[in-house]
This record gives C-alpha cells, structure tokens and sequence, in this order.
C-alpha cells in the first residue's frame, strides 16, 4: 500500500508561490497497477519524481515499504560528461550489481536502447529521445516493487516503441506500475485503478471509465450520422467503456480522441519536433478537429498555422470557414 498524507508541494515563481500540490491525501490499494491522469502542468511528473525520491515535498509524506524505481520519461538523470556506457555502469555499482555481471548486463541494455555507437559517446550529446531510450532501458535492466514511467510510449520510432512495451509488459507481470500517460487506451491495458491529478489534489478512482470521464474535456461528437442535427454529447453520454463493443464508429471516435490527447500532450513538451512543417501540421490537425465537430479547437489550430505562415491559403481558407461557423469574426 502507498498513503500519501498531506502532500505539500511548491515552487517560486514571479508572482509569488505556485503550489503543485497543497495538503494532498490519498490511498494507493495494495497490488495495483496505477495510472496518473489529469491535464498538462497539472503536477503528474513531480508526483513520480516525488515516490521516486528525486525531489522532496515541502511537507508531508509518503508512507510505503515498497521499491520505486527512478521516474522514466523524456529526460534521464545522466551524469552529461559520462559516456552511456559509463553511466550505466555507476549505477549497476550502486545497485550492488557483482561485476562479473556488470558487463553482460551493459550490453542488454545498449540492446534495448537501440541507440548504437552513441552509448560509447557522452550523454550531453544525446538528444532527448536518446536520453530517454536510455533511460528506459537502464531501467527494465533491474527490478522494483514499482516501475515508475513517465509516457513510455512518446520516446524513438516505431520499432523502439513496440521494443519498450514488449519490455515493459514482461516487466510488469512480476511487478507494480505507476505511469503517467496522456493515452487513455495505454491507461486502461496496463493500469486497474486511475489517480486524477487537478488543482493540487488526488482523487482515486476504481473505476477506470469513471475516471477518464473526470479527466476528458467535453467535445462535439457525431451521435448519429442518419440525423440531420448534430447534438454535442459529453463524454459521459458517448459511453466510453463501449469502445470494446460492437458500435464501430463509437470505436473509432473514442481511438481518435485517445490519439489526439497524446498529439497534444506531445505538443505541449518544449523538445518536441515536427517532422513536416508546421503550418501544415497545424492545418491537418485543425481538420482532423473539424471533422469530429469540435468547431473551438479546429479554429485554434487554423490559428497556429496562419501565425506560422501567413500567406498559406490553404490556410486562409480554413480559417476564414471556420471563424465564420464559430462566429468569431469581425463584420
């Protein structure tokens, strides 16, 4: 069991103090696999970083018995001027690995990084995504009571990603995780409990539905394609438990959602790189938020493009439609 008793948690800024989280109380059940939801900024990360004894709250505490591993994400607690190699090794030394065992161990671990020659090179020179590759793959080299992960699936291509699941899923039949995931469809395979995180509190549900109901903003969705009117259903309405039965489009909807959710959760990261230009992923992402009639975020997006450039018509056209439809426009 993990009890988290009057959680405080603050940071300077300009205008004062901001408080992440503020007299926070909560019960993690014995056993279960756990997902952290909530919104952006939020305080998920420094709660990882908090069971992950990185960083310190400004009171209260967290009362368990149990292991945590290091939070894994984006970014890696890499000494810069080690090599990768090097890194790794330091921490097998301080896990008390023999060292007869150390350097089959190392290799696995450059296996599953998938990041080659640059594991004998320094850290400083990684990009983020390496950064993370590592530390994903140091990480599932050793065992914990609680495998701390911060969106396992944001980090590498395609093959690295079905690499860290297989990974991941084999690690955790024999152990607990807390991770962090703006994708609901990762929450709901690996998780059986939910933990909100919004406006400095944390809310446990059971009820894994019930809590990305919490969680998920309302938006425009298409109930039925015959009707001629388009109702706008929240989330509670459209049944997200369902996704698994027999209604394709439901189905569908739900798993466009989930993708944008972790689009936009991607977009929010500082490092984050767009591999088209960006007036042009703003533009097809806009639509994608038309077609699924959520009018507010298509018009956003048709906005970011144009600030982008200018004198994409394509752009312009999109804009233009959209400001019209939403009444945002000046006569």
């Amino acid at each position: 069991m993990i009890e988290i008793k009057y959680l405080t948690k603050s940071y300077r800024v300009n205008e004062g103090r901001h408080y992440v989280f503020k007299d926070a109380n909560a019960v993690f059940p014995e056993g279960a696999k756990i997902g952290i939801i909530g919104p952006n900024g939020g305080g998920k990360s420094t709660l990882l970083r908090i069971l992950g004894g990185i960083d310190f709250p400004d009171s209260g505490m967290i009362i368990s018995k149990k292991s945590f591993s290091w939070p894994l994400g984006l970014k890696g607690g890499f000494v810069g001027q080690l090599i990768g190699r090097e890194n790794c090794r330091m921490v097998c030394n301080l896990y008390g690995l023999p060292a007869s065992d150390t350097k089959q161990k190392l290799e696995k671990i450059k296996s599953l990084a998938g990041i080659g020659k640059y594991f004998d090179e320094p850290v400083r020179y990684y990009s983020s995504g390496m950064n993370g590759r590592l530390g994903f793959a140091l990480s599932m080299s050793f065992d914990f009571d609680y495998f701390l992960i911060d969106e396992i699936t944001s980090v590498g291509d395609a093959h690295f990603k079905d690499l860290a699941k297989q990974a991941f899923t084999q690690k955790i039949e024999k152990s607990n995780v807390i991770m962090v995931s703006h994708n609901m469809g990762d929450i709901k395979n690996f998780c059986d409990i939910a933990v909100l995180v919004k406006d400095g509190k944390l809310t446990v549900y059971n009820d894994m539905d019930e809590a990305i109901r919490a969680y998920l903003p309302q938006t425009k969705l298409i109930q039925n394609p015959d009707s001629q009117s388009l109702d706008s259903p929240t989330l509670a309405q459209i049944e997200i438990s369902s996704a698994g039965s027999a209604d394709p489009q439901k189905t569908i909807i739900t798993e466009i959602f989930n993708r944008l959710l972790t689009i936009e959760g991607t977009l929010a990261e500082i490092d984050h790189n767009l591999t088209i230009p960006a007036d042009d992923f703003y533009l097809k992402l806009g639509t994608i938020y038309q077609c699924i009639h959520n009018d507010g975020k298509a018009l956003e997006y048709y906005q970011k493009a144009a600030i982008v450039n200018s004198c994409n018509l394509k752009v312009l056209q999109k804009l233009a439609a959209s400001a019209v439809s939403t009444g945002n426009y000046n006569e």
